[in-house]
């Protein structure tokens, strides 16, 4: 057996009930900081939908947009790489490796990040006048946005250390909980005192800093402990910092490219619509867009609560474990996800009026969005199989014709139907890319999802919701009131259809059988 979190194998066996414990409690963990991190990047677009109106908003989210994509491409695919890397050294008793691993991820990153916020910080005039032409403050937002990439670089891949050596209830609290709530109270300090778009887009990066000092002193820490825990194998052979290197970029690099795609296609979306709709239209397409996608944090959960083991079963060719940790995965999130997913397509237009009354016309860009992501959440963490098997080659040829799919879909209906056009691309974008990883996943490690584990939970929450929301919305009308009132009488009967089923009891003992 393995070590997890700091077991040795010698002792492993002994404390498998303490590890499933583990296992339960941190999806717990990841499933309540998922609630708090979604609940408040939903308050923070309704903050600044009702804060900066449409037309600013579109900016807002348009220059985010921009900067999320250079600064998820100055991580490098290292976020990615030390949860594989971290995690299989643990599973391999290579203690020794912990910290070497960790310095050759973020000193690249560091390096990388701070030279593409400088080159942003000098262009930033030019970008000023693309992306905020009418900003009175347009270059201080860029300058603000260059220095807050090698930030925000370093600090998700500091979090994602302390995730891959068994932190993850920090890592929850930091990603999910520090991060989201951070945002939400800068740019609510920033907006009530009257600071308009840039002092949005401080409050915004206030929070980073933290994250960064932080994130290194865990990680630092937890490594150190670690160290002295657990025994190292003295049969193995030591691999030497350059091999270490070698292998570690030699996957990462991949994976690099593959995040630029990615937020690309997480993003260009918003930017497109812009471009050719307006600002106005991407303010609405944006604020639908965020609500929908706030849903993937569940996913998040999901991945950082399962991906350790997963990454481990597979070090040691366990592949009926990870079907089944894929199949309890996908079960969860669907339990999660759906139902909201099916509470945004029902009463859409009056939680787009929650952002102010000219984000109503969102309504159908919300329905169009819910129903794509709808196919996504019903794939699971298919991406984090593919990808922490060792196929990150593969998952970028995918993403980049997902990506290609988004873009041209978006330049060809966009003039045509709107904002609603963008979603039309993106939903057919999103069931490409989700077609290609189960179809890879399946041919390269014969690793398929259980009918069951979609179909059960999937029909609980069609069951439960569906008919309770169409029958509130015709007798009381589409309001909010209408939507509180099915949402508490559909939870009621929604977690009554899953203890009936059985569905709990059958997650717990699933995860105790892995």
């Amino acid at each position: 057996m393995s070590i997890i979190a700091g077991r040795s194998r010698e002792t492993d066996s002994d404390a498998r009930p303490d590890v499933h414990g583990r296992i339960i409690a941190s999806g717990a963990v990841m499933a309540a900081a998922a609630m708090v991190g979604a609940a408040a990047n939903f308050a923070l677009v309704a903050l600044v939908g009702r804060g900066l109106g449409a037309t600013q908003t579109g900016v807002f989210f348009t220059s985010m947009g921009v900067f999320m994509v250079l600064a998820n491409a100055s991580k490098l695919g290292a976020d990615t790489g030390v949860v594989r890397f971290l995690a299989r050294h643990l599973a391999l008793d290579s203690p020794s490796l912990l910290r070497p691993t960790m310095r050759i991820a973020v000193i690249p990153v560091a390096i990388v990040g701070t030279a593409v916020g400088a080159v942003v910080a000098l262009l930033r005039q030019p970008i000023a006048a693309a992306l905020i032409p009418d900003a009175a403050d347009g270059e201080k937002i860029i300058v603000l946005l260059g220095v807050s990439i090698p930030l925000f670089a370093v600090a998700t891949v500091t979090a994602a250390e302390a995730r891959a050596m068994g932190r993850v209830g920090v890592f929850a609290m930091l990603q999910n909980v520090l991060l989201p709530l951070g945002r939400l109270a800068g740019v609510g300090v920033a907006l009530m005192l009257g600071a308009g778009l840039f002092g949005a887009f401080v409050g915004w990066a206030a929070v980073l800093p933290l994250l960064v000092v932080a994130g290194a002193w865990i990680a630092v820490s937890t490594a150190r402990d670690l160290e002295r825990r657990i025994k190292p194998v003295t049969t193995a052979t030591p691999m030497s910092h350059q091999s270490l290197r070698r292998s570690f970029w030699g996957f990462s690099g991949p994976r690099a490219v593959t995040a630029i795609v990615e937020t690309t296609f997480e993003w260009v979306d918003v930017i497109i619509v812009g471009a050719l709709a307006g600002p106005k239209d991407a303010g609405v397409y944006a604020v639908a867009s965020r609500s929908v996608k706030v849903i993937l944090l569940a996913d998040y959960a999901t991945r950082v609560s399962l991906s350790t083991r997963i990454s481990a079963a597979f070090a040691r060719e366990e592949r009926t474990k990870v079907r089944d940790l894929y199949s309890v995965g996908t079960t969860g999130l669907i339990i999660i996800a759906l139902p909201v997913l099916i509470t945004l397509a029902l009463f859409n237009q009056p939680l787009m009026e929650i952002f102010g009354h000219e984000f109503r016309s969102g309504g159908d860009v919300l329905v169009v969005l819910s129903l794509g992501m709808m196919l996504v959440v019903a794939a699971g963490s298919i991406q984090s199989i593919l990808l922490l098997g060792g196929r990150s080659a593969d998952q970028l040829v995918n993403k980049f014709a997902a990506l290609t799919t988004l873009v041209v879909g978006c330049v060809v209906l966009v003039p045509l139907f709107g904002a609603v056009g963008g979603a039309i691309a993106w939903c057919a974008a999103s069931a490409l890319d989700t077609i290609l990883a189960v179809w890879r996943v399946r041919g390269r490690y014969r690793i398929s999802l259980p009918m069951r584990a979609v179909v059960r939970p999937a029909g609980a929450a069609i069951v439960s919701l569906v008919p309770i929301g169409v029958i509130t919305r015709y007798v009381a009308g589409d309001s909010l009131t209408s939507m509180i009132v099915a949402s508490a009488i559909a939870l009621v009967v929604y977690v009554s259809v899953l203890i009936g089923m059985g569905l709990v009891r059958e997650l717990r003992s699933v995860i105790q059988s892995v």
